[in-house]
């Protein structure tokens, strides 16, 4: 009698996934427990064809469907019902997919584990195709995939952990009675072929379960499971109608309040912008004014000891913010000692409203150069004692908030409107700081103790290398655009009116010896039962010494007029589900001998047309490119004098010419860049759809032909940047007015839609020697003193044994 069945939609559409289709039910059938494989086909194998494969393997098969594609939520709740029916002795359900391999235990592990607890349904962790931990490590490359099937099998188990943590991965089991209690994939509401069905059966679990006891989806870090992960979903014609189906189904069955629960499972606010676009639709079209909310007040308080230039810059990044919906009132502390910078805030004062000065007691010397900042005890805690006279303030005028930020700190216009709408207790906006000239930039978050950059347990002793892995991994996610729980923030924060009236506060902990008020305020918030979160998505700027003043000035100017800019922004979109005209856009100057040909070959196979500014070349660069486009239309700007020492010049020159040809999508990559081969096959669905309007990649800087550089010092590959774009022509797009890096795309394309994609991108411009030396003498004359880079990676550029990565497709 078997105890478990795997449930399988099966669509077997080439040699490929016959191949891997064989893999998975050979992995499947090592397991000790008595099982029963159900499966729905979904085509193009015949049933007496389906019949014959299956046979090979040692397991009972069932075989459902007459081979015709009804999408995964009809086939699975095909499965289901078979299972629930005519197999009422099994207690558990799976759902496994094909491009899967398992462990021989994997599931007696994890129906031992749900024997014992209260979980309707748990997951393994799982090892994806591009060597991620999934759902602990999204994003983060942890390993590089076997290429045998046996060696595979035995990567698998050195990568679990005795863990559970919150997500939802495939595969996963179900407690066959309660899934049946919730009723599965309910299809009268999911029409399209996939896409959300996860949430529609989580969110029936979150009912079942109760809201009230904040259930959510976890995984069993003790079992890993490789899954290459959407092989076949992303293969399938019309994926985006397909999965809105499914998005309007969820909303017509759940409603509003169903993608606010998703937004609570997933820690993930798409679900909640869904809602909110959700309701101004409805009340557009019912002609009906959605009521708005009393604006928030929100309290900016700082102690203020500063140079007057900076608190200049300060005062100004202060003006510059949005407040939609929010009233904002300041507070300062004056401990001054130069009177100017004392001029400086009352001159703030006069000028806006709502601003209080409190003269601070002027006692102690505070030293500030170039090297470092040098804080005394008694200085430090005579900041604490202003902080907490700011939170009294705070708590008795009734505010909803209360933003403390030091007066060396610049932020985006809109970081308090989105530390808001995080709706986070307590958080802080991330920046990044070189807390000593020659050390790398570091963020003013951390996860334990004094300033631990590392997930590390109490009992654990980790290696250098392992040491350096995780580091590189809390990096990596600090890098990239999210909410992340930390434990340990300050300078930046946002604090609820809850967290205030909880008794956070900024007192010395006696037996606790961590230096700074800002830790002490960070374990008494743990205590009384808060967490800790950064938002990494827009980072300030931090003038720790004067030479940083330029870098400044270049940050603040790019938001001149912010709230009219947002205004502006608001624009009518333009898309097309089809027939896009993707673009290439591209700048080459003495490229023939390098990688010029094999870049524009490979885009060739993709791409419908290419605009090519030649910035000064002396070679044949134009010719290669008229030969080896031969077949598309190009467009070729020369420059006679090189242009790239004024950088933005060219680049809006690029940008301008590249518009004029009216392209739907436009690709803008430099001439030693190429995408891996997958791109060919995935590009039409990544631009033919209606959601999406930029795309970020990851960069791999190639060391040799074969092989990526992965270090502290040379990690661009774990952080996504915007290469692809929907051009809108009403979208009023701005540039990095600087004459350097200033970007190859305007800045302010993040304001539009857009996602990360997992395929990736190869950077050749290191890899060969001759080049790595070029670029080495090249800093050295341009960048002596690291002010705009970073000394120990200049430095590491001609390292003798780097560590290297070998690249696999």
């Amino acid at each position: 009698m078997p105890i478990i069945a795997h449930t399988i939609p099966l669509m077997i559409m080439n040699k490929e996934d016959l191949k891997m289709a064989h893999a998975c039910l050979n992995s499947l059938c090592k397991s000790t427990l008595d099982q029963v494989l159900v499966v729905y086909n979904q085509g193009l194998l015949k049933k007496k064809q389906l019949e014959l494969f299956l046979q090979q393997y040692p397991i009972r098969s069932i075989i459902l469907g007459d081979g015709e594609n009804v999408g995964i939520p009809v086939g699975r709740q095909k499965c289901f019902e078979y299972i629930w029916v005519n197999m009422p002795e099994v207690k558990y359900i799976s759902e496994i997919h094909l491009d899967m391999i398992f462990t021989p235990h994997w599931s007696k592990t994890i129906i031992n584990y749900l024997e014992n607890s209260n979980e309707p349904m748990i997951s393994p962790g799982i090892l994806t195709g591009y060597g991620e931990l999934h759902p602990e490590e999204k994003g983060i490359k942890s390993t590089d995939i076997p290429s045998s099937y046996e060696e595979l099998l035995s990567l698998l188990p050195q990568l679990t952990k005795d863990e559970i943590c919150e997500g939802l991965v495939h595969p996963v089991i179900h407690k066959a009675e309660i899934l049946k209690k919730i009723g599965g994939y309910d299809v009268q509401f999911l029409k399209g072929k996939q896409g959300y069905e996860d949430d529609s059966i989580l969110l029936g679990y979150r009912y079942y379960m109760g809201i009230k006891n904040n259930w959510k989806p976890k995984a069993l870090l003790s079992i890993r499971v490789f899954h290459i992960s959407l092989v076949q979903r992303m293969k399938m014609e019309n994926i985006h109608e397909e999965t809105n189906k499914n998005l309007d189904g969820l909303i017509n069955q759940y409603g509003i309040y169903g993608l606010l629960q998703l937004e609570a499972i997933h820690h993930n606010n798409q679900f909640k912008k869904i809602a909110l676009s959700k309701i101004e639709n409805i009340s557009n079209k019912s002609n009906i004014k959605v009521n708005q909310t009393s604006n928030k007040r929100v309290l900016i308080a700082s102690p203020v000891h500063q140079k007057p230039e900076i608190l200049k810059l300060f005062l100004q990044s202060l003006k510059n913010t949005i407040r939609k919906n929010i009233d904002i009132d300041y507070l300062f502390y004056d401990d001054n000692s130069d009177e100017v910078s004392s001029k400086l805030l009352y001159q703030f004062k006069d000028r806006e409203s709502r601003v209080s000065v409190i003269n601070g007691i002027k006692n102690a010397d505070y030293i500030c150069n170039d090297e470092s900042h040098y804080w005394k005890e008694d200085l430090i805690w005579k900041v604490a004692r202003y902080k907490d006279r700011i939170i009294e303030e705070a708590i008795n005028n009734n505010y909803d908030f209360l933003f403390l930020i030091d007066s060396d700190l610049l932020m985006h216009p809109q970081t308090i409107e989105q530390l808001m709408h995080t709706e986070k207790d307590i958080i802080s906006n991330i920046f990044w700081t070189k807390w000593n000239p020659n050390q790398p930039l570091m963020p003013n978050v951390w996860l334990s103790g004094a300033y631990c950059i590392m997930d590390k347990k109490r009992e654990e002793k980790l290696s250098n290398e392992e040491m350096t892995k995780r580091f590189n991994a809390f990096m990596q996610k600090l890098n990239t655009p999210g909410i992340y729980e930390v434990g340990g923030l300050g300078a930046c924060t946002l604090i609820s009116r809850k967290a205030l009236l909880s008794g956070v506060n900024f007192k010395e902990i006696e037996n606790v010896d961590y230096w700074g008020e800002d830790r002490h305020f960070c374990i008494r918030a743990k205590v009384l039962g808060h967490k800790l979160f950064v938002d990494t998505r827009n980072p300030a700027y931090h003038i720790y010494r004067e030479s940083d003043i330029d870098g400044a000035k270049i940050f603040l100017n790019q938001f001149k007029n912010a709230e009219l800019s947002i205004k502006k922004n608001t624009f009518t979109r333009y898309y097309k589900e089809k027939n896009n005209k993707l673009v290439l856009s591209m700048v080459i100057k003495n490229e023939a001998d390098r990688y010029l040909e094999q870049v524009l070959a490979h885009a060739k196979k993709y791409i419908d047309e290419a605009v090519i500014i030649d910035d000064g070349s002396h070679d044949n660069s134009v010719e290669l490119c008229q030969q080896i486009l031969v077949d598309i239309p190009i467009h070729i700007i020369k420059n006679s004098k090189s242009k790239f020492e004024n950088e933005i010049e060219l680049r809006k020159q690029q940008w301008e010419e590249t518009i004029k040809v009216n392209p739907d999508w436009i690709l803008s990559l430099d001439a030693d860049e190429i995408f891996e081969e997958a791109i060919v096959h995935e590009i039409k669905q990544l631009i033919n759809q209606k959601q999406i309007d930029v795309y970020y990649f990851r960069l791999y800087d190639f060391w040799d032909h074969n092989h990526y550089r992965d270090d502290k010092y040379w990690s661009a590959h774990k952080t996504y940047r915007p290469f692809l774009i929907r051009y809108q022509r009403d979208f009023s797009y701005k540039w990095l007015e600087q004459p350097q890096h200033c970007g190859r795309l305007p800045y302010n394309i993040k304001l539009l839609p857009s996602a990360k994609c997992q395929l990736r991108l190869k950077h050749y411009g290191w890899a060969k020697y001759e080049d790595r030396l070029m670029k080495y003498n090249r800093y050295k004359v341009l960048d002596a003193e690291a002010k705009y880079g970073w000394k120990e990676q200049y430095e590491s550029i001609l390292d003798e044994q780097p560590r290297l990565i070998e690249w696999r497709e």
